[in-house]
């Protein structure tokens, strides 16, 4: 059986370049698209997690998300798995 974290990863082993999504950035009159890559979301999922670890959070850990619907919420979430908090 394969984790989401696990699945993840394949797809960031098999695509790196791969667009995952486009992120809204201000840029001074309004709002631009940037896409993002599965590499760059990687990036922030292993920095949330290892700063999570740090605070110490571990296998079976509750953790809570609080915050607005975006990119950031999803990589959150992505990293607490990964560190198996729940």
């Amino acid at each position: 059986m394969s984790t989401v974290p696990a699945m993840f990863f394949d797809c960031v082993d098999r695509a790196p370049q791969r667009v995952l999504a486009h992120i809204p950035q201000p840029d001074g009159e309004g709002w631009r698209w940037e896409p993002m890559t599965l590499a760059e979301i990687e990036s922030e999922v292993s920095g949330l997690a290892r700063r999570l670890a740090a605070l110490g959070v571990e296998p079976g850990c509750p953790v809570a998300i609080i915050a607005d619907t975006s990119h950031l919420w999803a990589a959150c979430d992505l990293a607490i798995l990964c560190l198996g908090g729940i």
